[in-house]
């Protein structure tokens, strides 16, 4: 049998309007004791998105270019949320999500998560 995880909601979900410049950091809030380390997270727009979690606001989220490190880019257009695993949320630590554009404007929908398994 395959080992499966159980995910559920931790929080509400964050909106982010995202340019080809470096978004504001947002502090993500979970409305459990619980401590969530994980995130659901869907890109709507017609471009990439660079993303990045961090305890840190002035961390900003790298677009990778040729021969440069960058965060994790969420693909364009997606029908389905992935699941990305994060620093801590919860009222002690905070999580702060910033993001960054390959091109255009796009929405970009974050939610905590528990592991529950």
């Amino acid at each position: 049998m395959a080992n499966t995880s159980v995910l559920r909601l931790a929080g509400q979900t964050l909106g982010l309007s995202v340019t080809t410049s470096v978004h504001s950091a947002v502090a993500l809030v979970a409305n459990t004791t619980d401590q969530a380390n994980y995130v659901s997270c869907l890109n709507t727009g017609t471009g990439s998105v660079a993303i990045k979690f961090s305890q840190i606001s002035t961390d900003a989220a790298a677009v990778p270019g040729d021969g440069t490190f960058g965060d994790f880019i969420l693909p364009a257009v997606m029908e389905v949320p992935i699941v990305i695993a994060c620093p801590v949320i919860n009222g002690q630590f905070p999580c702060y999500v910033t993001a960054k554009s390959v091109s255009g404007t796009n929405l970009v929908y974050v939610t905590p998560l528990v592991d529950q398994s």
